[in-house]
């Protein structure tokens, strides 16, 4: 519509409606801004946080763009297959790079002698990756009955440390989630429940997958893992400290160079810096990140807020409240 403004001209009005069903792309580039990039990106889904437009880059991005739930309510982790006797835990990016070995390695252990497999090491190394991986692969190659996968984690990195809410509180609702894949009807009594999909599992071959172990204080559940599940069934945990259950343990280490190289091209692609994927600083911001991937991951995302690789190189190598809270994440 129009307003006139007297001695003035005319004021333009424009009413935008509220977009109804679900979220869609963007359309085209939009406006280009350094280096002639474009700040919105075609074919890309963004997110209103405070007096900015986000891009999507995590599960939890697109679940409140989707659900319009506040990340507070939300689960650390999403589930890729969540149906009777299957469920599976999202992966936080579309394609696994590199791991080839440790996922080997985790695979050739589940597929053994052994009861109970653990991976653990230092927090951002891809413990919980890893397991996503392996897991989706055995699932593809209809390795096991059933597949039950949860996780205990409480806080992700998203580019600081965000609460989110655990996929269970303690050992009731542990064992009714369990049962609720597995199709057990649900009984008020949690030891007759837990003996309910005790028989289910009896006898079946099926994977049970608990992500951060270490944030579970409830001493049945530890109990249920590492005494109680019958001998058909393996456990696959991952953790940052020894729960002594007993299971063989697997190392998660930090990348080797030519994977964290292959990692950090591929999330600079993946936000749209294709600019920087032959950039000379990339060795040695590799080297700085210690070659974790979660690290790698943010180095990446970092390139939105500074100009080049050797400004976000820098940052990585320089000791402040941030990278401090990254290291005890």
């Amino acid at each position: 519509g129009q307003v006139r403004v007297p001695n003035v001209g005319v004021l333009w009005l424009i009413f935008v409606p509220q977009k109804l069903g679900q979220p869609v792309a963007v359309a085209k580039n939009g406006p280009h801004g350094k280096a002639n990039r474009p700040e919105i990106l075609k074919g890309q889904y963004y997110i209103r946080v405070d007096d900015e437009s986000r891009l999507c880059q995590d599960p939890m991005d697109y679940e409140r763009l989707f659900t319009g739930c506040s990340a507070e309510h939300l689960q650390a982790y999403l589930y890729h297959i969540d149906e009777p006797y299957f469920r599976l835990l999202a992966p936080h990016c579309s394609r696994c790079v590199g791991r080839e070995a440790v996922t080997k390695q985790v695979r050739s252990a589940l597929m053994g002698r052994h009861a109970t497999v653990t991976l653990d090491g230092v927090g951002g190394v891809g413990k919980s990756e890893t397991a996503i991986e392996v897991v989706r692969q055995l699932y593809d190659e209809n390795h096991f009955a059933f597949i039950v996968s949860l996780s205990a984690k409480a806080r992700v990195w998203n580019y600081f440390t965000g609460i989110r809410k655990a996929g269970f509180g303690g050992f009731t609702e542990f064992i009714r989630e369990i049962a609720t894949v597995l199709s057990v009807d649900h009984c008020e009594d949690s030891d007759e429940l837990k003996a309910g999909v005790i028989q289910a599992m009896n006898g079946v071959k099926g994977l049970v997958v608990l992500d951060n172990l270490e944030s579970v204080a409830d001493s049945g559940i530890l109990a249920f893992l590492a005494e109680e599940i019958p001998d058909s069934v393996k456990v696959l945990v991952t953790s940052r400290i020894d729960r002594r259950l007993g299971g063989y343990p697997v190392f998660v280490p930090e990348m080797e160079a030519a994977e964290g190289t292959q990692l950090l091209r591929y999330e600079l692609k993946r936000i749209g810096r294709e600019d920087l994927v032959d950039d000379p600083h990339i060795p040695s911001l590799v080297e700085s990140t210690g070659r974790l991937p979660l690290a790698l991951k943010w180095a990446a995302a970092l390139t939105t807020q500074y100009r080049s690789l050797r400004e976000v190189d820098a940052r990585f190598r320089t000791m402040d409240s941030k990278k401090r809270e990254f290291l005890e994440f």
